[in-house]
C-alpha cells in the first residue's frame, strides 16, 4: 500500500467517523441528570415570619404530608386533607403562579428558593396577613 492509499484511507475513516458524530449544538435532548419540579415532594416544614414582627414559628410535617407537581398542576394531601391546584411556572424558572379555582387571575405566587434533586424549599404568602411562608420538602 502506498502512502497515497494510506492518506486516502485514512481521510476517509476521518469523514467517516464526524460524520457519525454527535453535534452538541444540535442535541435537543434534556440530560438525563436535569433537576425537575415535577415529582413527588414530602413536605417536611413551613416556617412563618411575621411581617410586622419578624417573629418566627415553624410547622413540621408528618410521613403522609406530601404536594405532588405534574407540569401543569399540584396535588396536596397535607394532615388529611387533599387539594388540588393548577400553577404556571414563569420564565424565568423560579416563579410559580398557583391557581385555586378555574380562574385565570392566580391566587398566589411561590418563588423557588432551592431545588436540586431531593429537595425544595418554595417561599410565598403564608396567611391573609401577607406573612412571609418557607415551605421546606424533601423527595
Amino acid at each position: 500500500m502506498t502512502t497515497r492509499h494510506i492518506a486516502c484511507a485514512f481521510l476517509l475513516a476521518a469523514a467517516t467517523f464526524t460524520a457519525c458524530s454527535k453535534d452538541d449544538n444540535n442535541d435537543t435532548t434534556p440530560p438525563s441528570n436535569e433537576v425537575t419540579l415535577v415529582a413527588k415532594w414530602n413536605q417536611v416544614s413551613e416556617k412563618h415570619i411575621e411581617r410586622n414582627t419578624l417573629k418566627e414559628y415553624v410547622v413540621y410535617f408528618g410521613p403522609g404530608d406530601y404536594w405532588e407537581f405534574t407540569k401543569d398542576s399540584i396535588f396536596a394531601n397535607v394532615r388529611g386533607i387533599s387539594t388540588r391546584l393548577r400553577y404556571k411556572k414563569l420564565a424565568d424558572d423560579s416563579t410559580l403562579l398557583y391557581y385555586l379555582s378555574a380562574s385565570s387571575i392566580p391566587t398566589d405566587t411561590f418563588f423557588i428558593r432551592t431545588l436540586t434533586s431531593n429537595a425544595l424549599v418554595l417561599r410565598g404568602r403564608a396567611d391573609q396577613a401577607n406573612n412571609i411562608g418557607i415551605l421546606t420538602f424533601k423527595r
